[in-house]
């Protein structure tokens, strides 16, 4: 499902359908005035702003976890003049080093800062801050889930130098050296953009876990009640309210508490970054 999609309105449309979830968080019925009120049901402004956190911690939360990032975002290292963060481009990228090829290598390997890479718009090589030469798209490769883009300048083991001759000088001069700080510059585009299933409802059964639990704590909600046990000289008296540690909404939060369980996120990793193959 689109990125967009994960809304606060979402979770409490799959999650909490029915739940009764109070005024601070829910439009009443009626207005102050008595009058009907036509956003009745909905989610308070405070409230959309609040459960819009909790999600936006929790999306972060699962991409550092799996190690993808599911929105789009437009990479870019040397911005063009008049180019505007934010608007144009969503990161600024830092330049990579150059480290001159092994014997017989015959391609460049630049291991991306960000993974999950979509396409590849543009690479350039500088020296210091001039640009000496952009590299022609036909010699850029990519896989995404390694996240490494590699720059092939041969085509059957001849030098391709038909760009003005430029890339013939960059190569050899630059093969005088072991590594150059600050030369390759590359602007991408990362992110899956949207949110497997299983994922999606990783998040949502969390959100919604968050949101019930502090609902049952709340005295409006709960009463301000909740499960409490005192031991003394091994005498052990418990005393229980409600339905549980979560106050009313303890048997929801089981049933979700349980469905989570079953969620292994580090399998889900595997399942989105693949993994690697070793060859003989």
């Amino acid at each position: 499902m689109p990125v967009a999609a994960l809304t606060p309105a979402w979770v409490v449309n799959t999650f909490l359908l029915g739940v009764p979830l109070g005024d601070a968080w829910q439009e009443p019925a009626t207005l102050p005035d008595g009058s009907p009120n036509p956003n009745a049901g909905q989610l308070t402004p405070a409230g959309e702003a609040a459960l819009t956190q909790v999600i936006n911690g929790l999306i972060a939360e699962v991409q550092g976890k799996l190690g993808i990032r599911f929105e789009r975002q437009r990479v870019v290292t040397d911005p063009d003049p008049g180019m505007v963060l934010g608007t144009d481009y969503e990161l600024r990228g830092e330049r990579l080093h150059y480290f001159r090829p092994t014997a017989g290598q015959g391609h460049f390997t630049l291991p991306l800062p960000y993974a999950n890479v979509v396409s590849i718009e543009r690479v350039r090589l500088f020296y210091q801050d001039r640009a000496v030469q952009e590299v022609p798209a036909t010699w850029l490769s990519f896989t995404s889930k390694e996240g490494v883009l590699r720059i092939n300048p041969y085509l059957n083991n001849t030098l391709m130098a038909s760009t003005a001759g430029a890339w013939n000088g960059v190569w050899f001069g630059y093969g005088l050296r072991d590594i150059l700080p600050a030369a390759w510059s590359v602007d991408y585009t990362i992110g899956h953009g949207q949110v497997d299933d299983d994922v999606a409802r990783y998040i949502g059964l969390r959100a919604a876990m968050q949101l019930l639990g502090t609902l049952g704590a709340s005295p409006a909600m709960g009463g301000g009640l909740s499960n409490e046990s005192l031991s003394m000289d091994g005498v052990t008296e418990s005393v229980g309210y409600a339905t549980g540690k979560y106050g009313v909404y303890s048997g929801l939060i089981q049933q979700y508490s349980d469905e989570l369980d079953h969620m292994d996120i580090w399998q889900m990793r595997l399942t989105k970054k693949g993994i690697k193959l070793g060859v003989w």
